[in-house]
């Protein structure tokens, strides 16, 4: 009877054998043939979900219901129903098969123990199964499968909540380390960092403890990951704790140093600063300049200042309200011996550089450092050109962002992106591709734009986002539509942030917290507007394909038609349709862009003469303002740069602007 089912309509097999299952009466090799064959079935049929669930359905009735040592199932057939059961499902299975004293293959084992350390609610589970596997002889925990199984059962997803008990990482981790698991570094390395992407830094340490504890000997790996934890968590007792460690142990390398400079660099950058458009200065300057100093060469760094380094190290430290204990511990550091001093990193150099640039509220002297970097990109300094072989636009973005923070220099941004079109598409025709010379990035069309943003120029703003997908044919991201939005929300234009919004999910982002944060800038009876307008316009589509979409605003059409050197009509024999492409695609700039850019240069010229009139017509003559660095204290004869004379700033512009 089940011979002839099986051949004729294998799916009533379960059914039938469901009902009459009598284990006194029915040899155990019948069911085990007859469960194995209806999964080849399987196989050889278009298989069905349903189907396999009736199946593995099947195997856990037989096994509820059969006496201890009753039923010995083939080793695939365990295998398949494991993969079809649910982590809740697999943890009653597990108990059966340990109470009817099933034979159970070591592989078999080891994938419960992944389903199992798969799953955040059941990783006492896989760390019970990983538990028995050692007792078995000749199994080998710290084989490739077994370690990698020993992995996952440590590694947290990105949305799964952390584990209480003993379910807790560092608890598991000891288990296994009991039980014979020697993990090599390389895998540590990306469980620390696991634990620390996801803000569990006190995690992190415990297994670090750990490692002490059974000998292990961690590397500067292990070391620069902890150091990032505690710099992206602003943990400074942590980041003591391990500089001493570090210090103690003499593993002093390129990756530890650049991240203590960037813990400096962002630590002094998340101090709030009153009564600023922008925080047009950064302390952080002469302390990293400091540090620095004590670990690498200042050959390479100093070849980016005409005034000499020394006699900014040699200052007095830093001013007492302006110290934190970032700077304290950054002064205890002990210098290394000269023959020590590494070669300094591209990060490094560019952690100097914008330290540097945010220290300047002067536009003069700003202008002043554009000088230098332009004259040795023209140069092709070796320093300067490695630089941007590695780091792409990076150097430009910082002194991007820091020109825009001047009205007096807010032009020149746009004659440094037109040099870098121009020059970029001469080096692509001439070698086919972009090392020297890249074309701006997504980054170098959003610093542009925020720096518009936080000068109140909505116009400005609107025309850099058109010029971005016109011009440079690159796509906004999430960052750009959120400073247009807020853009608009300065000058309280609901309508115009409520179009950024919509063509902000029209490109396929979602509103994240920095996009709430601009909306909450209106007052609350502009945000309930915002919010009805919102709601109104999804109904109406949008033409992502026209930026002139963004300008729904009164306030940006009244600026647009203030000169801002962008040639906003591009004819329609040379535009190029924006259609969605991934972010930083590069493709050549339209036929007659030159010409385009020497109008918006002459419209620019125009612009900044209005500017300067203005500004000497309301505040007078202020080029004789004092200028500091970094604690507020007049640079002078010692740190080489001069007091600016009368009219230095139109003099200096005026030969930027060449």
């Amino acid at each position: 009877m089940v011979a002839s089912a099986l051949t004729s309509n294998p799916g009533i097999l379960p059914t039938f054998i469901q009902v009459t299952f009598d284990p006194d009466l029915c040899p155990n090799y019948i069911l085990e043939d007859v469960v194995y064959l209806l999964f080849r079935s399987l196989k050889s049929l278009q298989p069905s979900k349903e189907r396999e669930n009736q199946v593995a359905e099947l195997v856990m009735f037989l096994l509820e219901r059969c006496p201890p040592r009753y039923l010995v199932f083939d080793q695939h057939v365990l295998h398949e129903t494991i993969r079809l059961l649910g982590p809740n499902e697999l943890v009653h299975f597990y108990e059966v098969v340990k109470q009817t004293e099933h034979p159970l293959h070591s592989n078999t084992l080891l994938h419960i123990a992944s389903r199992f350390a798969k799953s955040s609610a059941h990783k006492v589970n896989a760390a019970d199964v990983i538990c028995s596997l050692t007792e078995i002889p000749d199994f080998d925990i710290n084989a490739p499968a077994p370690a990698s199984v020993c992995t996952s059962l440590l590694t947290l997803g990105e949305s799964d909540p952390f584990p209480e008990g003993q379910g807790e990482p560092d608890e598991l981790f000891r288990v296994l380390l009991e039980r014979g698991f020697r993990p090599n570094l390389l895998g540590l390395t990306a469980l620390m960092r696991n634990f620390c992407v996801r803000g569990h830094l006190d995690t992190a340490w415990k297994i670090f403890d750990l490692l002490l504890q059974h000998n292990f000997e961690p590397d500067a790996h292990v070391f620069s990951i902890l150091l990032n934890g505690s710099k992206n968590s602003f943990d400074i007792p942590s980041t003591r704790k391990l500089i001493e460690i570090v210090f103690s142990r003499g593993a002093w390398t390129e990756v530890i140093v650049d991240e203590f400079l960037h813990l400096m660099y962002l630590h002094n950058e998340a101090q709030p600063e009153e009564r600023r458009r922008q925080r047009k200065a950064n302390n952080a300057w002469r302390p990293m300049l400091q540090v620095f100093s004590k670990f690498y060469k200042l050959a390479p760094l100093q070849r980016f200042f005409s005034f000499p380094l020394e006699n900014v190290i040699a200052g007095r430290d830093v001013l007492p309200r302006y110290e934190t204990p970032i700077t304290n511990l950054a002064a205890a550091l002990r210098p290394q011996p000269e023959h020590m001093l590494m070669k300094p990193t591209s990060n490094a150099l560019l952690l100097l550089l914008a330290a540097h640039a945010r220290s300047i509220n002067h536009p003069v002297t700003i202008s002043l450092c554009w000088r230098r970097l332009h004259f040795l990109l023209g140069g092709e300094d070796p320093v300067a050109v490695r630089l941007i072989k590695e780091k792409g636009t990076t150097i430009y973005d910082i002194y991007i962002r820091a020109l825009m923070q001047f009205q007096e220099t807010l032009w020149v941004p746009m004659r440094i992106l037109r040099n870098m079109i121009m020059n970029a598409e001469k080096e692509k025709k001439a070698t086919g591709g972009n090392i020297r010379h890249p074309f701006p990035s997504v980054h170098t069309w959003t610093t542009l734009l925020n720096g518009f943003k936080n000068h109140n120029h909505v116009g400005g703003a609107v025309s850099v986002l058109r010029m971005m997908m016109e011009l440079g044919n690159i796509q906004p991201n999430l960052v750009t539509w959120n400073a247009l939005i807020k853009a608009f929300a300065r000058v309280g234009d609901v309508r115009g942030a409520v179009r950024a919004m919509r063509l902000l999910e029209q490109a396929g982002f979602s509103s994240d917290d920095r996009t709430v944060e601009a909306f909450s800038i209106l007052p609350r009876e502009r945000r309930e507007e915002a919010i009805r307008l919102l709601e109104e316009s999804r109904n109406e589509p949008i033409d992502f394909a026209d930026p002139r979409a963004a300008l729904g605003g009164a306030r940006a059409r009244q600026e647009t038609r203030r000169p801002l050197g962008l040639n906003l009509t591009v004819p329609p024999s040379n535009r190029v349709h924006t259609r969605p492409r991934p972010v930083g695609a590069l493709q050549p700039p339209p036929p007659g862009l030159e010409e385009q850019l020497d109008k918006a240069r002459q419209e620019w010229d125009r612009h900044v003469a209005e500017i300067d009139r203005r500004r000497r017509a309301s505040s007078g003559n202020e080029v004789n303002m004092p200028y500091q660095l970094n604690d507020r204290r007049p640079l002078g004869s010692r740190a080489g740069h001069p007091t600016p004379r009368p009219g230095a700033t139109r003099r200096i512009l005026s030969v930027i602007s060449d």
